[in-house]
């Protein structure tokens, strides 16, 4: 062997530097998109976590309110009931009083 052949052997070529180069270039922007991509996933993730606490919070309160207008409703139909029995004994009392009144100069 010559010195020559011993040297190419031992040193790349031109062509396999500007590879080489190449390939290290190629995988710095990999990893450079990874690391974006990696930072928008987590900005996503973010974001999302914030909105699924919104949504729950919000049917949270949609359920709370719900429960106040049944309890509301169930409140405004004690109260009618309640001044119906009122008014139909305050009739049977009225009705009651008035036949007293009324028999009671037969019963002196």
């Amino acid at each position: 062997m010559t010195t020559e052949s011993t040297k190419s052997e031992s040193q790349p070529t031109v062509e396999e530097q500007l590879a080489a180069e190449i390939v290290k270039e190629a995988e710095e922007q990999v990893e450079e998109q990874h690391e974006h991509a990696h930072e928008v996933l987590s900005a996503d993730q973010e974001r999302i976590n914030e909105l699924e606490l919104a949504l729950a919070t919000a049917q949270a309160t949609v359920i709370d309110q719900k429960d106040s207008v049944i309890r509301a409703k169930a409140e405004v139909d004690n109260v009618r009931r309640r001044s119906a029995q009122d008014v139909e004994k305050a009739r049977k009392f009225a009705l009651e009083k008035f036949a007293v009144k009324c028999l009671s100069p037969l019963t002196t």
